[in-house]
């Protein structure tokens, strides 16, 4: 059994590898008294994964039920379960979690709703449509005057939905 590099008196339980200033592998056996001495972590004393992820989620399941609306007396926590807020005050309360969700699902966090494209193009046919009826109307009524005025605004109306 190979003796530590370091005390050379007691057997080397520890292999660390480095690489040095010259850019070379160097390997050093250690005992487990000089391995602490140099603060190196026997992987006995490393945590699984398992157990760190085990220890965040419990940690995340303590903060959110810390974290309560107060008009409703909702927890972060029964949002996560629901996925319903229970009131208003709940937008205020949460804001600083609720940010980065609201961020991920719609790509801004600022509501700015939708607007049809063919809105404008409804709008000026029913407008068009309206002029149609106004000009026959003037027409059946011999007001020439106003229905060259309607006509000449049918055309601009026409001429902007082409």
């Amino acid at each position: 059994m190979k003796k530590c590099d370091l005390c050379q008196k007691r057997p080397a339980v520890h292999k660390v590898s480095r690489i040095d200033e010259h850019g070379q592998m160097v390997e050093l056996n250690l005992c487990e008294k000089c391995a602490q001495a140099k603060g190196i972590i026997s992987p006995k004393e490393l945590k699984t994964l398992l157990q760190i992820l085990a220890e965040l989620k419990k940690k995340i399941i303590e903060e959110d039920t810390r974290l309560v609306c107060p008009k409703c007396q909702m927890t972060f926590a029964n949002f996560k379960s629901l996925g319903k807020l229970g009131c208003e005050e709940c937008y205020t309360a949460f804001k600083e979690k609720l940010l980065p969700i609201i961020q991920e699902l719609h790509h801004s966090t600022r509501h700015i709703g939708k607007k049809p494209k063919e809105r404008k193009e409804i709008k000026n046919r029913f407008l068009i449509e309206k002029l149609r009826q106004e000009l026959k109307e003037a027409i059946a009524q011999e007001d020439y005057e106003r229905a060259a005025n309607i006509r000449d605004a049918l055309k601009r109306y026409e001429t902007k939905d082409e």
